[in-house]
């Protein structure tokens, strides 16, 4: 954000809640918008800042990933032992929810590992 801010970007002109509460100034957003054109265009000469950037974004959202993936899968291995030594004690509303959930786990990690 301090490499947007420096060159004149906003991020306070549109806020969190934009769809309950629109922008002040919409000449701010337009000039957010046109700086964003500007530095993302292939042709801008700031565009090596805004790839190293992205590159250094990616590797910091793909470590935390990769954390969660290692975390997740232990917890369906956890999940499965219990459930294959039969120590859930668990009732049977208890076990589908833990069902439901152990299934979304399931599905993040396959959409997270494709």
């Amino acid at each position: 954000v301090e490499f947007l801010r420096h060159i004149g970007f906003d991020p306070d002109a549109v806020q969190f809640s934009y769809t309950e509460r629109p922008p002040a100034d919409m000449a701010v957003v337009h000039a957010n918008l046109e700086i964003l054109k500007d530095v993302l265009s292939p042709a801008s000469p700031r565009r090596a800042q805004v790839m190293d950037l992205i590159r250094g974004t990616v590797k910091h959202v793909y470590g935390k990933v990769v954390i969660y993936l290692e975390e997740a899968k232990d917890v369906v291995a956890m999940e499965s032992e219990e459930n294959s030594v039969g120590l859930g004690t668990s009732g049977a509303r208890e076990r589908a929810s833990t069902r439901g959930w152990l299934e979304s786990l399931l599905e993040d990690i396959k959409y997270l590992e494709e």
